[in-house]
């Protein structure tokens, strides 16, 4: 919240077009300052997985734009997957497993509440 209104102060009320947050924390931080500035729906904010309890609610009302989701239940599904394979059949273990992010906006805001 801090940042943000160092910014505004910095740059000015039409300084700032977009904000991309990196947690649910600070995307309640940066919601908060723009609150106080009426810059709500004003600035995009992207944020990353806050689809719940208010994550659905700040896209609704323009505070946010877009909520880069990481399922984490789908990654824990893939490395077990991944350790049967190994254990039954002998499949090689992978480098790495990896799970895609699904981007949450208000057109499908209500599938992750």
């Amino acid at each position: 919240m801090n940042l943000v209104e160092d910014w505004i102060q910095r740059f000015g009320e039409d300084g700032i077009s977009a904000i991309v947050s990196q947690s649910q924390m600070s995307t309640q931080g940066i919601i908060e300052a723009l609150r106080a500035h009426d810059l709500v729906g004003k600035v995009l904010v992207a944020s990353v997985d806050c689809p719940t309890p208010a994550g659905g609610d700040w896209l609704a009302e323009g505070a946010t734009v877009v909520d880069v989701f990481y399922d984490y239940e789908a990654l824990v599904r893939g490395v077990y997957d991944t350790i049967l394979s190994y254990e039954n059949d002998g499949v090689a273990l992978p480098e790495s497993i990896a799970i895609s992010p699904l981007a949450v906006t208000i057109d499908n805001a209500a599938d992750f509440q």
